[in-house]
């Protein structure tokens, strides 16, 4: 991130920040400016209140159109990189929108997999959602004309079955980034007691706070 955001400098473009939502190493950058650390940082993924979002299936989904317009992606690879993103809400939309019958064929599938019999009809995507069932089962009941490659049908899995669950992290996500995008205004009633056991805070010592009662002259 120093090396992508150096070059942003001299080449006078933007510079490129990776929130928590982002990037594990968004997590990163954050915990050590905002916490600090007394001990060698470990990056575990309970560290990440997102960690639904952050996963190595959709890494390109999250940071392709980062790395396009900064200049790290070459046009080629970015144009894959959209054809497979359309690919996956296609597919989404054909299974939102295909319903299987509860004949034979489909009982027999459900069976083999493990789970109850269908009373009545059922979206392709509701009976994936199902936990016994896995995308190549809806295939083989509505099968495409075209076939798509591994890693479209295990996005279009994941996002079907997960989508809830990733919904909700979505919402927490934007219910946080306006929460930090609010600006306020406070008051310090500031006393040489104060300052000094705001000092004494490890965390605070590289913070602003803390340059700005060194600056107003409060004793160490």
């Amino acid at each position: 991130m120093a090396g992508i955001n150096a070059a942003c400098r001299a080449l006078d473009k933007e510079e490129v920040i990776l929130d928590r939502s982002d990037a594990y190493i968004g997590v990163l950058i954050d915990d050590l400016v905002t916490k600090g650390t007394n001990e060698p940082y470990r990056l575990l993924t309970s560290r990440a209140e997102y960690r639904l979002l952050l996963r190595h299936d959709n890494a390109d989904l999250r940071l392709t159109e980062i790395g396009h317009k900064i200049g790290l992606i070459q046009d080629e690879r970015y144009e894959r990189f959209l054809t497979k993103k359309a690919s996956i809400e296609e597919e989404k939309q054909r299974l939102n929108s295909v319903r299987l019958k509860p004949n034979e064929e489909t009982q027999n599938v459900i069976k083999a997999a493990g789970g109850s019999e269908l009373k009545d009809g059922i979206l392709a995507s509701d009976l994936l959602r199902r936990p016994e069932m896995n995308y190549s089962h809806i295939k083989a009941l509505a099968p495409r004309e075209e076939s798509l490659t591994e890693d479209i049908e295990e996005q279009v899995e994941i996002q079907i079955k997960y989508e809830g669950y990733i919904e909700k992290s979505l919402q927490q996500v934007d219910k946080m980034k306006k929460m930090e995008n609010k600006k306020f205004q406070i008051k310090l009633i500031m006393t040489p007691s104060t300052a000094w056991h705001l000092k004494q805070d490890r965390n605070l010592k590289k913070s602003v706070l803390y340059r700005w009662l060194k600056l107003q002259g409060f004793p160490e």
